[in-house]
């Protein structure tokens, strides 16, 4: 009877911080503009409310694509295999695709946008996680470069 042993290597904390932050921005980013091109469009009018008495503003999607980017890579680092991530994420990319469809009195057109979002961010965030190294490099040592 053979036994395997699967090792993985955790990253460093400072990478899944790393992570974090680039995909909080370029998602933050990313879902402004599509924000911008569906507010053009009409999708997001003041009749839609998705809280009480509230409309869906530039604010809320900066908050929750920077809440949402950073609590879902710390899921990364607690899970630490990027295929037990990748099944998590999907898991709850799925679940999440629903969510648009809740809001009281939403129009076609703000189902499109808000999925859009959601599409974006879950791809950002699969596509960074599966980065195999430290996307930057943080070393204190000094370079033994010769100019």
């Amino acid at each position: 009877m053979s036994s395997k042993v699967y090792v993985t290597r955790r990253l460093p904390m400072i990478a899944y911080e790393l992570r974090a932050l680039v995909a909080a921005i370029i998602t933050t980013i990313i879902n402004v503009i599509v924000y911008y091109i569906g507010d053009a469009a009409g999708a997001f009018s003041d009749t839609i409310e998705i809280m009480q008495g509230k409309s869906l503003q530039v604010s809320n999607v900066i908050m929750m694509s920077i809440i949402g980017t950073v609590v879902v890579i710390l899921i990364f680092a607690a899970v630490g295999s990027f295929r037990r991530f990748r099944i998590i994420a999907l898991i709850a990319f799925i679940i999440l695709i629903f969510t648009p469809m809740t809001v009281k009195n939403s129009t076609a057109l703000f189902i499109v946008f808000l999925e859009l979002m959601h599409v974006t961010a879950t791809a950002v965030v699969l596509w960074i996680a599966s980065w195999k190294r430290r996307p930057l490099k943080l070393t204190s040592r000094k370079s033994n470069m010769q100019y």
